[in-house]
């Protein structure tokens, strides 16, 4: 199996059956191998049974990467932003609290979540699968979402067919690897980052400009890695 990042061998780690690690540029892949209909039941019932992480303790998360963002790279007046999986709208009303001069777009592909909060309180939403997208935006911004990608290469297709310029990133920062995700029939998570993979799945088209390892409880539960890029001139699919 070759690495969505680097391209380098992946090779099942220690005795795992679904855990694959590429010692080229360290990303972790885990390979569930289930059908879109199986995913679909999942994330219905996960939505149902799940125990929601506190409201306020999502709040914070999400001003800490918007004053992380703010702070450290300068989003142009009038940009267009693109927020993928916006849920229930907490990360988009920062968004629109620090960027108040730019256009927010919202994409969110759960119809429960859209109706009962985006739709009813945003402009410019959209309820359909990222891949789907259509039009130009200038900013994307993708907190916890691209770890649910099984295929990172649709993903990097879909920005630069987007014309995405500023790429801003949250993703799991590679960590210690537990036997009790590799037992389970299916974890909501393919991908573990290192800065390396990140790095190598963005760099046919974009160049790292800011990065960011979090400590726990900065903007997730766990350690996290806020990352910008900058779209080169020169990006193709």
């Amino acid at each position: 199996m070759k690495c969505q990042c680097c391209g380098s061998e992946m090779v099942l780690f220690m005795n795992f059956k679904k855990t694959y690690v590429c010692h080229g540029c360290g990303h972790v892949y885990w390979n569930w191998n289930k059908t879109q209909d199986e995913i679909k039941k999942f994330y219905d019932s996960w939505r149902n049974n799940e125990k929601p992480i506190a409201k306020q303790k999502r709040i914070k998360w999400s001003k800490n990467i918007c004053e992380f963002i703010d702070s450290t790279y300068k989003i142009k007046n009038n940009d267009s932003i693109l927020e993928i999986g916006s849920f229930d709208g907490i990360m988009s009303k920062h968004l629109h609290y620090f960027f108040q001069d730019c256009e927010l777009h919202l994409n969110e592909l759960d119809t429960s979540s859209y109706e009962k909060y985006l739709a009813k309180n945003f402009k410019n939403t959209y309820n359909c699968n990222f891949l789907e997208m259509k039009g130009k935006f200038d900013v994307l911004v993708a907190i916890d979402v691209l770890e649910h990608f099984d295929n990172l290469k649709s993903f990097y297709d879909k920005v630069v067919e987007l014309e995405i310029n500023t790429l801003i990133l949250q993703v799991p920062f590679k960590r210690p690897l537990r036997g009790d995700i590799d037992k389970r029939d299916f974890h909501p998570h393919y991908h573990l980052f290192s800065k390396n993979s990140i790095q190598k799945l963005f760099s046919d088209g974009y160049v790292m400009t800011n990065w960011k390892k979090t400590t726990h409880d900065f903007s997730a539960k766990g350690p996290e890695q806020i990352c910008i890029f900058k779209r080169r001139r020169n990006a193709t699919v």
